[in-house]
């Protein structure tokens, strides 16, 4: 809550959008941010079998 309440006194409100960690950050503080009518993604760790998958695809894929 920290980032937002300085993009608050920075900007004069919330941010639109934010994208966390879904490993850093508690449910307790994605609930606040959503009361604050906030939109946010949660991303999840690139895991080493997601990253295993990612290196075998072809470059004309990227």
């Amino acid at each position: 809550m920290g980032f937002i309440d300085f993009w608050h006194a920075v900007t004069g409100h919330d941010p639109q959008w934010l994208y966390f960690d879904s490993k850093l950050v508690p449910y307790a503080e994605l609930a606040r941010v959503n009361e604050r009518d906030i939109s946010f993604v949660t991303i999840r760790r690139r895991g080493a079998a997601i990253l295993r998958r990612l290196r075998q695809l072809p470059a004309s894929d990227w």
